[in-house]
């Protein structure tokens, strides 16, 4: 009885297993049939892959014209400064290290100009070299019958005690130390005429007076790019005649040294200390080494604490021209 119990239990376990597989293979097989069911053409759900992208900027092709600014200068070597655009005019102006003057055009003032009560010298660029106070006490240190090789030493001194000095030099000896002449140019130094071949021009015509002078004026000028604005005849001989063939301003003095006469230095120096004063023009020649070695520092240190009025000579060695005003002499 028992083995039969056991027999029926069987095929029903089978059956109920059976049932179960089927059931589960049918949700299978109906998640699978949903899976493959495609989604409408126009689902709202659709995302476009496109990237939106701004409208490009294109620059202008038109160049804004640009603001002058600072130091210019034009093709022809003019020289003018600009602030936002605008020349400045009239007025002084500091550039690194350098100094410019800009006149009534805008443009740098270059050579020589008198301003306000300064006389000025700028070079070729308009950079000012050298600005005088005409208002200040003055002597001028001459020398003639130059140049030669002492003159290279004068330069170096006057240099060192920053002055300058005019040089009446022989025509005859331009082009043999025309370095020394365009040195002492380049130095603020004044080169005038003391004719070509330093003849005593009241033994001689008119003709030869022109000579004299003209040959000079173009040995002056080849070497420093102009021609000598004073003269000083040889001996200090001259006249109302020669004044007028001469076409420039002659140039006596008013204090010799006679160095030509000791040769000296400490002689050449007494001669200067003992007898100078405001306005006064002193002769010297640059042929001679003693004149070449006397101590300018001497005069320098003197002229700034001695005066007649015990008014400090401030400025004490300067062209002629600066101090003509102040002095009488034959023009």
């Amino acid at each position: 009885m028992k083995r039969r119990k056991e027999f029926h239990l069987f095929p029903l376990g089978i059956l109920l297993f059976a049932l179960t597989l089927t059931i589960v293979s049918g949700r299978i097989a109906i998640h699978a049939a949903d899976l493959n069911t495609e989604l409408p053409a126009n689902d709202s759900t659709e995302i476009s892959s496109e990237i939106p992208t701004e409208t490009p900027v294109v620059p202008s092709t038109e160049n804004p014209k640009p603001v002058l600014q600072g130091l210019i200068h034009d093709k022809n070597g003019h020289f003018y400064f600009y602030q936002n655009g605008k020349k400045l005019k009239n007025r002084w102006k500091k550039v690194g290290k350098n100094k410019y003057y800009f006149g009534k055009n805008g443009q740098a003032v270059t050579g020589k100009k008198n301003i306000s009560h300064y006389l000025c010298y700028f070079n070729k660029k308009g950079v000012l070299t050298r600005k005088i106070d005409k208002n200040k006490k003055m002597v001028a240190l001459t020398y003639d019958d130059g140049p030669s090789v002492y003159t290279p030493t004068i330069l170096k001194t006057l240099k060192k005690n920053d002055s300058v000095a005019t040089f009446f030099v022989v025509g005859s000896r331009v082009s043999t130390y025309s370095k020394t002449v365009q040195k002492a140019y380049d130095n603020g130094c004044q080169i005038g005429n003391h004719t070509y071949d330093h003849k005593i021009l009241t033994r001689v015509g008119k003709k030869e007076v022109q000579k004299q002078v003209s040959k000079t004026n173009r040995a002056v000028k080849k070497v420093i790019g102009i021609n000598p604005v004073v003269m000083r005849p040889p001996g200090g001989a001259t006249s109302s005649n020669i004044k007028s063939w001469v076409g420039m301003p002659s140039i006596i003095w008013s204090i010799d040294t006679l160095d030509w006469k000791t040769r000296d230095s400490a002689s050449t120096q007494k001669a200067v200390l003992n007898h100078v004063k405001d306005g006064d023009i002193v002769l010297m020649h640059d042929l001679y080494k003693a004149t070449a070695t006397a101590k300018l520092s001497a005069y320098s240190d003197y002229f700034k604490t001695h005066d007649e009025t015990s008014q400090p000579i401030k400025v004490f060695i300067i062209h002629y021209n600066v101090i003509a005003h102040k002095i009488k002499t034959e023009i």
